[in-house]
Parts: C-alpha cells; structure tokens; sequence
C-alpha cells in the first residue's frame, strides 16, 4: 500500500514538474505574440473607422495628415510579417529548450524528479501536447487579429481576412478585398509537427544513450540525427499531410513507450543483487 502511495505521489510529482517547465517555456512567449496580434488588431480598427469616413483612394490625395500614417503602416507588405515572424520565434524557443531539456534528462543520471523511464515519458509527452496545443492556438489568435479579421461595422463585429491586391506601380493604397478565415489547418500542423519532433527527438536521444555504451556518444549522437533527419525526409516527401502526421505520431508514441519500458528492464536487470 505504501509503495503504490509512493508511486502516485512521483507520478504526480512528474507531471507537475513537466507541465510547470513547459508552461513557462511556450505560454510567455505565445502570449506575447498574441498580445501584438491584439495591439495590431485595434490598429485595423483605426484603418476601418478612416475607410468608412473616407473612401480608399488610389493616391494619398483626400486623407489627413493624421489619417495618412495610419493608411500607410495598415498596407505596408511588412504588417503582414510581424506575427509570422514572432510565431517563428516561439517555434524556435520551443524547440531549442525542448531539445535541452531531452538532452538533459537522457543524458543526467539524476533526473529532477525520481520516477520510471515510462512514467517521465508519459508526463512529458502530455506537457509538451498540451503546451504547444494551447501555444498554437495563441498563435492562431495572434495571426487571426494581426491580419485584421476582425472587423467593426455598424455596431457588428464581422469575421473577414483582408487581401490587399496591387493596382499599377503604387507601393500602398490599394483597392482590398476579404476572403474566409484564417487557415486553421495550417495551425493544427504545426500542432502536430512539434509533437512529432518531440517523440522522435526523445525515442533518438535515448536510443543514443543506449548505443553510447558500445560505441562513442558522438557516433550514437550522429546516429540519432540522422534518424531524425530521415523522419523529416519522411514529412517532406508525403507533404506533411495531417493523415500521415497523425500515424507516425501514433507508432513514435508506442515505439517511445515501448523503448523506454525496455531500457528500464535492461537498467533493471544490470543492478547488482
């Protein structure tokens, strides 16, 4: 009874330990950029109050000199960029402290919290789901404001994504058009790749723990790499489709699972009577 007691209590333990370092991890740097999404979101809300006012010109003639700036920054090509490129940003950081962080444990005798290879696998595999789940529907927000999709008319907020297209040689005022949403399965890849690279990133590094005991551990990490690099050969070649992703998610997350049960027997095994 006290060993099962003790065992829900690390397993606790390792979820709360997972959960809190991929928080911090992905929800500030999400927030941020979801916090300039909404900052650009009530810059288009200046756009269209000019818009309804006072019609889209073909040349600057018409507009005030405080209404000018704000028609030129809303059309400037690099607007469309700022979100795209912060969304980069968080993907990087997540990613560079999510290989860190496998690093660490994998190759740290002493994990920070004292539990079986599969329960630490389990409590980081739902860490790093939940946490880019939520940071890519920030993402999804801060891309759907940052293009103005929201939209105030009479008293009505409407959904539209703007699309500006370009009239002769003018560098902005530009006649515009509103198509569907923004694209949420692009959003839902994205989802689905950050848990791909985390299984495989995880399942390569501890197979090269594993294969360092019989060979140096730069031949084990070059080994992993490449297997990392086929695996994103594999996403390329089948064009990352959402079907394909799903499935190599699935068999990553049972052969991860699988591996880590059976290193944890071997090390088992190894210790002295």
């Amino acid at each position: 009874m006290r060993d099962q007691y003790i065992a829900s209590a690390q397993t606790r333990d390792a979820f709360g330990t997972q959960m809190k370092k991929y928080a911090i991890c992905t929800m500030i740097s999400s927030v941020v950029t979801l916090l300039i999404g909404i900052a650009l979101q009530v810059v288009w809300f200046k756009y269209d109050d000019i818009i309804r006012n006072n019609w889209l010109r073909i040349s600057g003639d018409g507009y005030t000199s405080e209404e000018l700036p704000w028609i030129k920054f809303c059309q400037n090509s690099l607007v469309a960029k700022i979100i795209p490129i912060c969304s980069i940003i968080v993907l990087v950081i997540f990613a560079a402290y999510l290989v860190f962080d496998l690093f660490r444990d994998v190759y740290q005798e002493d994990v920070d919290v004292d539990c079986s290879h599969g329960t630490l696998f389990l409590a980081k595999c739902a860490a790093v789901g939940l946490f880019s789940a939520l940071g890519t529907v920030f993402l999804a927000f801060a891309s759907f404001f940052g293009e103005g999709c929201l939209t105030y008319v009479d008293s009505l907020y409407l959904l539209d994504e703007r699309h500006f297209v370009p009239i002769g040689n003018y560098l902005y005022y530009e006649v515009w058009s509103k198509k569907p949403s923004v694209n949420v399965l692009l959003h839902v890849r994205i989802f689905l790749i950050a848990i791909l690279f985390f299984l495989c990133v995880y399942l390569f590094l501890s197979l090269a723990r594993l294969i360092a005991k019989h060979t140096s551990d730069i031949i084990a990490l070059v080994a992993a790499f490449a297997l990392l690099v086929i695996v994103g050969g594999v996403c390329v070649a089948t064009k990352a489709s959402i079907i394909a992703l799903v499935i190599m998610i699935v068999l990553f997350f049972i052969g991860g699972f699988c591996f880590q049960s059976f290193v944890a027997d071997k090390e088992t095994n190894e210790q002295p009577a």
